[in-house]
């Protein structure tokens, strides 16, 4: 991925970001209101953060998200931002549930007590939005 390139999709992350303020509190409301799950949404405190993969450079093992402060992180999402031929290895692993939806625009949410991984990326970029929903420690 050219400068130009890198710099239009984090153009683009920093929008859907800042998105990520406004969308996140009706989710959170469904969320609490349907399963009893309590979250506040997105916190300035811990904000989204985008996420660039290349080889050699950037990869995860296994690991959960969930802090010990508060307000704890209750939920991760990613949002995939590069095309899923762009690039090999890289792949978001959620222990017990194998690699996720590589699609671009795809998003992925699960608890932040999960472990999870991302694989090295072994040819070409990932470029991915990571974020955190928080809520009180859970009951």
């Amino acid at each position: 991925m050219g400068l130009d390139a890198w710099f239009t999709a984090a153009v683009v992350a920093a929008m859907l970001a800042s998105l990520a303020f406004e969308l996140v509190p009706p989710a959170a409301a469904v969320l609490t209101a349907t399963v009893g799950l309590l979250l506040f949404g997105v916190i300035d405190e811990d904000p989204p953060v985008l996420v660039l993969y290349r080889p050699g450079q950037g990869h995860y093992g296994w690991h959960p998200d969930a802090a010990t402060t508060s307000p704890l992180r209750k939920l991760t999402f990613t949002l995939q931002l590069s095309e899923a031929d762009s690039y090999e290895g890289g792949d978001l692993e959620v222990q017990g549930f194998g690699p996720t939806n590589r699609e671009v625009g795809s998003m992925t949410i699960f608890p932040s007590f999960f472990w999870h991984r991302v694989t090295p990326v072994t040819a070409g970029e990932r470029l991915a939005l990571v974020g955190w929903m928080h809520g009180p420690s859970f009951r």
